[in-house]
C-alpha cells in the first residue's frame, strides 16, 4: 500500500474543543496519533503536513491515504469505515504503543520515497518534538483567546523541506529548516505573549535512585534542579563517590542547581521546636558544604512539613528562595500566583515557587499542558510551569519538550531554580497563610507503618528538648560565674552551677532555667524538715503530712531552702482561741486552693467542674472517652457532620476517694471503666492533684485496654476530653513555641491548648502529647491512645488563668531541678540572667570565649505571644556591647545599652540571636 496524504481522525469538531482532559493511555494515545505522522519519511512521501478531520465525518475518498485513528475516536467512526479504507488501499494506523504506530505507518511509505540514507534517530525525535509543540501552540493560542496567525504554508514548506533534507543525509540543512519551523511557532506565541515563560524541571533524588539515570540527566544540556537532602548526599558519597564530582561539576557549570537544606527527608517540622528545625537545617547545610563545596540557596523538601515559621529561619540561614509545595501527603496553601513572596509569622518574607509541579511521568500532563500554561500566562506575574520526576522516570513527551527547548522557547524556557528566581520578575506583594492551612498526615502514616508509640514518642522528644535547654542554661550560667568554659565534668550542669554558687552544706538549691519566675512544688526529702514559710517559701507541709513545699524561684536563677519549723504558710490562719487552723486542700470530692475549686464527679470519676474564685460559672469539665467510630446513617436521614454520628464510651467510676490531703497538697483518686452498651471497653485510674499557691491541676491517668484499636487514628482512639459552656470561646494552640489561633478540627500542639472565654482561661498542658481534635464548638479530645501506642499511663496538667502558657508547659514538662547538700549562698535567692519581658523565651544559651575565658554569651530570644516588646537583657556582669546576628553569625544590627543592660526590640513572633559581651561584675 502507498499513500499521498496523512489524515488524523480526532474525537472533536475543532481545535477549540480538542479533548485535553483525558488521562493515562487515552492521553498518550491522542498525542501518539498526532505525532506519529510527522516522521520525516512520511512527511517526505506525502509532501505535506498531516491533516486532521472529525472522526464522525471522514473524507469520502480514502485511496492512498494514511489514516491515523486513536482509540478515543473509534466509537465515533461511521459504520464500516475501517473495512472501506482497507478496501480502498489506505493504510490504517490504530492506537498502539507509539513505536508500533510509527512502524505501521512507515510500512505504507512508497518504495520510491524510501531514503538511501537512514535518518538518525535523534533527528526523527526532533520532528516528533516539533509536532508536539505545534499542537500545544495551536491549543495555547485558542486558550489565550487569540486567532491563529501562523503562516501555515510557510511552516509546512519548512517542515517538508527539513524531512527531505533528512532523507538525503543533510543533517545540518535539516536542522536549519527545523529551527526555522520552531521559530515560526515561537513567533505565533509571541503575538499574544511576548515575555518569557519558564519551565522548571525538578529531579527528585533519593538513596534508591542513585545510578545511571541520574548520571545521564547530569550530562544533559537542558537545565534541571536536583531536590535532595543531606542524608541522600551521604548515601551518594557511600555508593557512588564519583557521582558527587559530577554533581559539583554540573552545578558549577550552571547546567543544574541544587535545592534542599534538610538533613533527613522526613523531618517532621510541624511537630518540632524552632531550635530543632534550625538544628536539622544546620546539619543538612553542613553536609552540603562538606560534600559539594557549597550550600544551596533554595530550600525545598519533597515530603510534607512546611510551616509558617520557616521564612524567618531560612532567611537567617542565607536562603534566598524556597519551594512552597508538598509532593507527599499533606496540604500546603496555594496563592493565585506561581511565584510569590511567602510571609512568615514574624513578617519575614522570602521568594517561593508556589505552584505544585506537574508529574513529568504522566501523559495527561503534556496533553493538557497548553491549558495549564495558558492559565499561568493569564493569571501569573511570571508564567511558570514546574515539572517533577524521579531520575529517568519520564515519558516520551517530556523528552519532546526538552528537545523543543533546544530550538527555541515556544513552550517556555527550561531554567534551573536559581535562574528562575534570579531572572524572573520580582513579586510586589506578600502572601501570608494561617498555620491551620498547613496539614500533614503524620499520625495516619505512623499507623500504616506500624510505628511504635506514635504519640508518646513525640512527647519523649519534647521532654528531651526541654531537658537539653535546661541543662544548657545551667551550664552557661556556671561558666559565666566561673569565668572559664568547662567542657568536661563528672557533675551535671545543675550541680556545677550549685557548686559555683556555694559549697557543701545542709540546705537545698532550687534552680529555674526559665526567663520568668516560677513557683516550684516538690518534696524536699534531703531536709530533716520542710522549710519555714516566708520569703521565697510560699507554703510547706507540717511533719505530720510530709515535706512538700511550695517555693518561688527567680528567672534564670535560684532559691536556697533549709529545714525549718515555722509557719506552714506565709499568712497562717488562726482559730478564735489562737490555735493554728489547718485548711486542707482535699475534702470529700473537692479540691481547692487560693485560685479555684475542683469538683470530682462521684459517678464518672472525671472532673465535674473547675470554678475560678470570682466566677459563678463552671470553666470546664473533664472525662476520659474512647471513640468507637461513627454510626451508619439511616436510609433517608439528612446529612450530618461525622462528629454528630460519632460513638463514645461512658465513663463510670467504681470508687472516688481522697488519697492525700494537707494544707499544701491534695489528691483524689477515681477508678472505673469505660463502657459501651454494657460492655467494658477499658479500665481507668485517674488521680487529680492540686497544690497550694499553684494555678495547675495535675492529672495522672492510667488505662488498661486489651483490644487493639482500629486503624483510623482519628476515628478510633482513647482521649482526654474537655468540655466548656461558651461556644464563643477562643481556642489557641502552640506551634513551634508561639501562640496561634485554632480553626481546624484536627491539629497538633505538643505544649499547650488554651481555651479563653474572655473572663477566664483554661490551659491544657499535654506534656508533649501532640494530637488534638475539636468536636463541635465546645469539646476537645486530646489523644492518649491509638493503634500502636504502647504507653498506658500519662500525666496531663490543666492551668487556670495561666499568664504565660508556654513557660507553664516548659515548667511542667520535667520534675523540679533541686540540688541537695548545698550551703547557703549570698544572697539566698537571685536571678543570673534577666530579660524584662514576660513574653520572650530563651531557646539557647552558649558562651563566647577568648582563650577559654568567658567574655560574653550568645542567646536566642523568641517572642511567644504575638506582641511587640522591648527586652532588656541583664547578666551576671555589666554588658558593654551587644549585637543581633543571623544564624550564620553575620551581624544584622547593634543593640543600644542602658545601665549595663542590652535593649532588644522584638517584633511579634521574632526569633533573634543576640551576642552580649561584658566586663566587670554586676552589682
Amino acid at each position: 500500500m502507498a499513500f499521498s496524504q496523512t489524515i488524523l481522525l480526532l474525537p472533536c469538531h475543532s481545535l477549540e474543543d480538542f479533548p485535553t482532559h483525558y488521562e493515562g493511555d487515552d492521553a498518550d494515545g491522542l498525542l501518539s496519533a498526532w505525532c506519529c505522522g510527522w516522521h520525516p519519511q512520511i512527511l517526505a512521501a506525502s509532501g505535506a503536513l498531516p491533516q486532521w478531520t472529525r472522526a464522525d465525518d471522514p473524507p469520502s475518498d480514502l485511496a492512498e491515504k494514511l489514516l491515523i485513528i486513536p482509540s478515543l475516536a473509534q466509537s465515533e467512526l461511521p459504520t464500516g469505515l475501517l473495512n472501506k479504507a482497507r478496501d480502498a488501499g489506505a493504510t490504517v494506523v490504530t492506537q498502539a504503543p507509539f513505536d508500533e504506530m510509527v512502524s505501521t505507518a512507515l510500512a505504507g511509505v512508497p518504495r520510491e520515497a524510501n531514503a538511501t540514507t537512514i535518518v538518525h534517530e535523534e533527528t526523527v525525535k526532533d520532528f516528533f518534538a516539533l509536532a508536539y509543540v505545534y499542537l500545544q501552540i495551536e491549543l495555547l493560542t485558542r486558550q489565550m483567546r487569540y486567532a491563529c496567525n501562523l503562516d501555515e504554508a510557510a511552516f509546512a514548506d519548512e517542515v517538508v523541506a527539513a524531512a527531505q533534507l533528512a532523507l538525503n543525509g543533510d543533517e545540518e540543512g535539516c536542522r536549519e529548516k527545523l529551527s526555522r519551523g520552531f521559530d515560526l511557532i515561537s513567533e505565533e506565541r509571541d503575538h499574544y505573549y511576548s515575555v518569557e515563560a519558564y519551565l522548571v524541571d525538578i529531579t527528585l533524588v533519593a538513596p534508591t535512585t542513585i545510578g545511571g539515570p541520574l548520571r545521564r540527566q547530569l550530562e544533559s544540556e537542558v537545565p534541571t534542579t536536583l531536590l535532595l537532602c543531606g542524608s541522600t548526599l551521604e548515601a551518594i558519597q557511600s555508593k557512588s563517590p564519583e557521582l558527587l564530582t559530577e554533581i559539583r561539576a554540573a552545578w558549577d557549570a550552571g547546567r543544574i542547581s541544587v535545592a534542599g537544606g534538610d538533613y533527613h527527608e522526613g523531618a517532621r517540622f510541624p511537630l518540632y521546636s524552632q531550635e530543632m528545625i534550625l538544628s536539622e537545617l544546620q546539619h543538612g547545610l553542613e553536609v552540603f558544604q562538606r560534600l559539594l563545596g557549597r550550600r544551596p540557596t533554595i530550600y525545598g523538601r519533597r515530603t510534607a512539613g512546611l510551616t509558617p515559621v520557616l521564612p524567618q529561619i531560612l532567611t537567617k540561614l542565607g536562603f534566598t528562595a524556597a519551594f512552597h509545595f508538598s509532593l507527599d501527603n499533606g496540604q500546603v496553601p496555594q496563592s493565585g500566583q506561581a511565584k510569590l513572596r511567602w510571609e512568615g509569622l514574624d513578617g519575614t518574607a522570602i521568594d517561593v515557587l508556589g505552584r505544585p509541579p506537574m508529574d513529568a511521568n504522566r501523559p495527561e500532563t503534556y496533553l493538557s499542558f497548553a491549558m495549564k500554561m495558558g492559565e499561568s500566562m493569564d493569571m501569573d506575574f511570571v508564567a511558570t510551569a514546574p515539572l517533577a520526576h524521579w531520575p529517568g522516570k519520564t515519558c516520551r513527551w517530556f523528552d519532546a519538550m526538552r528537545r523543543a527547548s533546544r530550538f527555541g522557547s515556544a513552550m517556555g524556557r527550561f531554567v534551573t531554580a536559581e535562574q528562575y528566581f534570579e531572572e524572573s520578575a520580582a513579586v510586589g506583594q506578600n502572601d501570608r497563610f494561617e498555620s491551620d492551612q498547613y496539614t500533614t498526615s503524620y499520625l495516619r502514616q505512623d499507623i500504616i507503618r506500624n510505628a511504635e508509640s506514635p504519640l508518646s514518642s513525640v512527647a519523649e522528644t519534647w521532654c528531651n528538648e526541654i531537658e537539653r535547654r535546661n541543662s544548657q542554661t545551667f551550664q552557661v550560667a556556671a561558666d559565666c560565674l566561673n569565668g572559664r568554659e568547662q567542657s568536661e565534668s563528672t557533675q551535671s550542669p545543675a550541680q556545677r552551677l550549685a557548686r559555683q554558687l556555694s559549697g557543701p552544706g545542709e540546705g537545698a538549691l532550687v534552680l529555674n532555667a526559665l526567663p520568668v519566675s516560677t513557683r516550684v512544688t516538690a518534696a524536699y526529702d534531703s531536709l530533716q524538715s520542710s522549710p519555714t514559710a516566708g520569703g521565697q517559701v510560699y507554703a510547706r507541709e507540717t511533719e505530720a503530712h510530709g515535706k512538700r513545699t511550695v517555693v518561688d524561684v527567680p528567672p534564670v536563677g535560684f532559691t536556697w531552702v533549709n529545714a525549718g519549723n515555722g509557719p506552714t504558710t506565709a499568712n497562717e490562719k488562726k482559730s478564735f482561741l489562737g490555735r493554728t487552723k489547718e485548711v486542707l486542700i482535699a475534702e470529700d470530692s473537692q479540691l481547692r486552693n487560693e485560685f479555684f475549686e475542683v469538683l470530682v464527679h462521684q459517678e464518672t470519676g472525671g472532673i465535674q467542674g473547675i470554678t475560678p474564685y470570682g466566677s459563678r460559672s463552671n470553666l470546664v469539665t473533664q472525662q476520659l472517652a474512647m471513640r468507637l467510630g461513627e454510626r451508619v446513617r439511616e436510609s433517608g436521614e439528612r446529612w450530618k457532620d461525622p462528629d454528630e454520628l460519632a460513638m463514645y464510651t461512658e465513663m463510670r467510676a467504681n470508687s472516688v476517694r481522697v488519697v492525700a490531703s494537707s494544707p499544701v497538697h491534695g489528691a483524689i483518686r477515681s477508678e472505673g471503666q469505660l463502657v459501651s452498651g454494657g460492655e467494658v471497653m477499658a479500665s481507668f485510674s485517674q488521680i487529680v492533684q492540686v497544690w497550694r499557691g499553684s494555678r495547675f491541676i495535675h492529672l495522672e491517668i492510667e488505662l488498661k485496654h486489651e483490644r487493639e484499636l482500629r486503624a483510623d487514628p482519628w476515628k478510633h482512639y482513647i482521649a482526654n476530653r474537655l468540655a466548656w459552656g461558651d461556644e464563643g470561646a477562643t481556642v489557641m494552640r502552640n506551634l513551634h513555641e508561639v501562640q496561634q489561633a485554632v480553626e481546624a478540627k484536627r491539629f497538633a500542639s505538643p505544649l499547650y491548648v488554651q481555651i479563653d472565654n474572655g473572663l477566664h482561661s483554661l490551659t491544657l498542658l499535654p506534656l508533649g502529647l501532640p494530637y488534638h481534635r475539636l468536636v463541635g464548638l465546645r469539646m476537645l479530645d486530646s489523644l492518649l491512645k491509638v493503634r500502636g501506642e504502647r504507653r498506658s499511663s500519662w500525666q496531663i496538667v490543666l492551668g487556670v488563668d495561666v499568664p504565660q502558657p508556654f513557660f507553664a508547659a516548659c515548667q511542667n514538662m520535667l520534675p523540679p531541678q533541686i540540688v541537695p547538700g548545698v550551703a547557703a549562698p549570698n544572697p539566698a535567692h537571685a536571678w543570673l540572667f534577666h530579660l524584662g519581658a514576660r513574653n520572650v523565651a530563651t531557646t539557647k544559651w552558649s558562651p563566647i570565649t577568648e582563650s577559654q575565658v568567658v567574655v560574653g554569651v550568645s542567646c536566642r530570644l523568641l517572642e511567644t505571644a504575638g506582641k511587640a516588646c522591648r527586652a532588656k537583657i541583664a547578666g551576671p556582669r555589666n554588658i558593654t556591647s551587644a549585637r543581633i546576628v543571623d544564624f550564620r553569625g553575620e551581624p544584622i544590627a547593634d543593640c543600644p545599652l542602658v545601665d549595663g543592660k542590652a535593649v532588644v526590640e522584638m517584633t511579634p513572633f521574632e526569633w533573634s540571636q543576640v551576642e552580649l559581651r561584658w566586663s566587670g561584675m554586676a552589682q
